[in-house]
């Protein structure tokens, strides 16, 4: 309980940060912010959850929220044969459902590395073919009910088997009454392509963009090298994060697609997301964030999630953990919340999903997301009370008989000798305590796989029964 109230008193101090959503960001709020854990898995297990994943193992990418802010949705690319989308409730931190786009010629799973959400309820997934040539696609899918069902279906580009393909950012607005979906297709090409999506069960390119409906990153004025991700203005204007042969930036590109409007340098430029008059970058391989005037580009602070300003909302190590950021890949800004995607290492790494609220009615959202995770996680594992302390038993005298010798016959009478005292008694030893037995949680989950699975036993099962 004293843990929940520091939690509250906590989010409640960052609840006064930002009053007003136009109201000028300052480098000292900036450092003031807490960051809520609202979403942590590791090899196919959601601890946040207490649950398994429906099909991913590691390595979130791709990240998005629904714009009505009930759900997180992560695209997980390894192993391959586990590459799927899974989406958890963030007021709870279950995982409620997960969907592969299993490839018609070969059975695989897509990589989906891109995604992003629209105010219809609509989930849009910029999908890597599997292995990364031959072509890029785009799913779009309903999350209505807690369900992931697909909707539709277009391809984005064709290439050949030669071909290295891939896609990265995918951002999706509504500009001037239509909605677009703009992916980026990267690896031995670098494009930016612009799909209509007003019939989101049927994604078309829209061919009035850029040269028959895409931009060739590789060619002048924009020499990109490989394009990562991107975030699009409600008039169409386009923010992408890149790397050129000298540096990696974020350049801004007209609604047309014809010409770079400005750019600023950022190193290791990756996730990006518009809010009000503001522009957030991440630093990819760091838990670093840079935020910038959004029509100058002119720096106005940089953010860094670490141990010391992590909220975890329960604050027990046998259940959820705090090591930090691995990669930020991936930001979005939702009711004036911001979202934070961390891209785990590997079979043994974290991913992550931090919420920050950047208005003080956005930080009392988070505050009630991260007490619904805590009252979920608080009863499927209670805490363990302790053994009262075993006291001693009163130590006594002992009881000896007097000593005396035995009589022998005629004898002078002798006077009977001196009583001897009895020994001294010693204290029993004194009763050692049971060494404590070391926490097996989540940290032990990492470091061996049988804790693990002791842990989250019976959602193990109990998943399988679904």
């Amino acid at each position: 309980m004293k843990k929940l109230i520091t939690l509250v008193l906590t989010l409640a101090l960052v609840a006064s940060l930002f009053v007003l959503p136009s109201a000028a960001i300052t480098e000292s709020e900036v450092a003031a912010l807490k960051y809520t854990l609202i979403m942590q898995s590791s090899n196919g297990l959601t601890y946040t959850g207490d649950d398994v994943l429906f099909y991913a193992k590691y390595q979130m990418r791709g990240m998005a929220i629904s714009q009505d802010g009930k759900y997180a949705f992560g695209g997980y690319l390894n192993p391959s044969g586990s590459s799927a989308i899974e989406m958890t409730e963030i007021a709870t931190g279950k995982a409620v459902a997960g969907i592969q786009f299993i490839q018609p010629e070969n059975g695989k799973s897509s990589y989906p590395k891109g995604l992003a959400t629209d105010d219809r309820g609509y989930l849009y997934a910029g999908l890597a073919y599997n292995p990364n040539n031959t072509r890029a696609d785009l799913a779009t899918y309903s999350f209505a009910d807690g369900k992931l069902t697909q909707v539709g279906y277009g391809n984005v580009i064709m290439t050949d088997a030669s071909t290295k393909t891939g896609v990265n950012g995918i951002a999706v607005e509504n500009v001037n009454g239509t909605y677009y979906a703009y992916v980026v297709v990267n690896y031995d090409v670098d494009y930016l392509v612009r799909m209509n999506v007003n019939d989101p069960a049927n994604p078309v390119v829209d061919t009035a963009f850029g040269n028959n409906g895409m931009i060739d990153l590789k060619q002048a004025p924009y020499s990109v090298s490989d394009a990562n991700y991107l975030d699009v203005d409600t008039d169409g204007t386009i923010y992408l994060s890149c790397n050129t042969a000298t540096e990696k930036k974020l350049i801004v590109i007209s609604s047309d697609g014809s010409m770079i409007l400005n750019e600023v340098v950022h190193d290791t430029a990756y996730g990006v997301a518009l809010w009000e008059n503001y522009l957030f970058i991440t630093t990819q391989k760091t838990g670093k964030v840079g935020i910038y005037d959004k029509a100058t580009l002119a720096p106005v602070a940089q953010l860094e999630v670490t141990v010391d300003n992590i909220v975890l909302p329960i604050d027990r190590d046998d259940i959820l953990l705090n090591t930090g950021v691995n990669s930020f890949c991936n930001v979005a800004v939702v009711g004036d919340i911001l979202y934070l995607g961390d891209q785990g290492s590997g079979a043994t790494g974290l991913d992550q999903i931090f919420a920050a609220g950047l208005t003080a009615d956005a930080a009392a959202k988070v505050e009630s997301y991260a007490k619904g995770i805590h009252d979920r996680l608080a009863l499927a594992y209670p805490e363990k009370t302790e053994a009262p302390e075993t006291t001693k038993a009163p130590e006594t005298e002992p009881v000896t008989e007097p000593v005396t010798e035995p009589a022998t016959e005629a004898p002078a009478q002798t006077e009977a000798p001196a009583q001897t005292e009895a020994p001294a008694q010693t204290e029993a030893p004194s009763v050692t305590e049971a060494p404590a037995v070391e926490k097996q949680g989540c940290g032990s989950m990492i470091a061996g796989s049988v804790a693990v699975f002791v842990l989250l036993g019976a959602a193990i099962v109990f998943k399988k029964k679904d």
